[in-house]
């Protein structure tokens, strides 16, 4: 492999994906001094598909901060503490279990994605279709015939990544055999002061509630997600489509006959305050839990560039390992302080650290879900 080993400011760079972890990634190589680093996105606006209140952890808190975004900025919620209780097989609530630090912040897609939006000029309706070496350099072919060039590209486009679908096409995503139901709505009768969870492991039932949210365009309603078992024969029915090739169910998309089951199954499983919650949400999405095998390269030399998968678009976690974004955000800059410092030939040992580091979260991930009642194959 052609090694060069110098990656200098002046070089260019192409990030796909712009919803969360793409355009802090941006801001992370700007702050080293980068200037020809541009952000894509696929869709005409980025659009949040994963469920619920998005825990930062400390460990991300110097990349916030190296990327301009101050903490109270981005905080949903005044708590720090998750307050669990326990529920029987008929909904109801039987016991408060312990209440726990959550060491860090709470945030939202909105408010988080409102930040980055401030100082990221993301470049929307750009839908990558391939990339390939070209006068020694990274060529990126886009659907509306407008094409680029770059030094490095940064795949940070999630769970149905285009650059793992490119580089590493055999780890095909398998559905995890639960879904995440996700509301924002006005407060009902019940209104919590932390993030709260209801919780039987004998059936995966699960939902977190928050308290009413700070800021940003839900500011004062609760946000609410909810675990449920959904076989992929199931899913399958309720949608009209393969198990593993549903991604996500936006409240737009969301029809009486997905609505219809869900609160069935609220009504079930949860007490009278909570399905009642559940029931009276509009705003309502879905997101089927699907997972790729492990991963056993996350850097590929193309001509005389790089290409690299980061984040979810490198591995999905299982939402229970709270890993998603913050692995996206260690990665993104543990990449650019390697190349500044070590240059391309530190690539190999950015890939090889970030892999081993994996491994401990995905087994994280899977632990905390089968704990949590998730029916996941094996």
């Amino acid at each position: 492999m052609h090694v060069e080993s110098k990656f200098t400011p002046d070089k260019s760079v192409a990030i796909i994906g712009g919803s969360l972890v793409g355009p802090l990634t941006e801001q992370l190589f700007r702050s080293a001094g980068f200037e020809d680093i541009k952000t894509y996105e696929a869709e005409s606006q980025a659009r949040f598909s994963s469920g619920g209140i998005i825990g930062i952890a400390g460990s991300a808190y110097p990349a916030l901060y190296q990327a301009g975004i101050p903490l109270e900025e981005i905080k949903a919620s005044s708590s720090d503490t998750l307050a669990s209780y326990n529920l029987d097989a008929r909904g109801n609530v039987t016991s408060q279990g312990k209440t726990t630090s959550l060491k860090g912040i709470n945030t939202t897609w909105d408010i988080f994605h409102s930040a980055l939006l401030l100082r990221t000029p993301i470049i929307h309706s750009k839908k990558l279709s391939d990339v390939f070496p070209d006068s020694g350099r990274v060529k990126l072919s886009f659907d509306d015939g407008v094409d680029t060039y770059a030094d490095l590209v940064i795949f940070a486009d999630g769970r149905r990544s285009t650059g793992r679908t490119i580089f590493d096409s055999n780890r095909h995503l398998k559905y995890q055999n639960y879904v995440v139901w996700r509301g924002i709505t006005e407060p009902t009768s019940y209104i919590p002061d932390s993030l709260t969870r209801y919780h039987n492991k004998d059936n995966g039932v699960a939902i977190f509630v928050s308290e009413p949210i700070q800021k940003g365009k839900n500011a004062g309603k609760i946000d609410w997600t909810l675990t449920q078992n959904i076989s992929p024969q199931t899913l399958e029915e309720m949608t009209g489509k393969k198990s593993n090739t549903v991604s996500h169910v936006f409240p737009y998309q969301m029809t009486p006959e997905l609505r219809s089951p869900l609160e069935g199954y609220a009504q079930r499983q949860l007490p009278d305050f909570l399905s009642e919650l559940v029931i009276n949400t509009l705003d309502i999405s879905m997101v089927p839990i699907t997972m790729p095998s492990r991963p056993t390269q996350c850097v590929w030399q193309v001509g005389g560039g790089y290409s690299v998968l980061l984040g979810d678009a490198l591995m999905p976690m299982h939402p229970h390992s709270r890993r998603g974004l913050n692995n996206g955000i260690d990665h993104g800059m543990n990449l650019r302080d390697q190349l500044v410092t070590g240059g391309t030939e530190a690539l190999a040992s950015w890939g090889s650290t970030t892999l081993a580091s994996l491994d401990r979260w995905i087994a994280v991930g899977e632990s905390r879900a089968l704990k949590a009642g998730q029916n996941i194959p094996h």
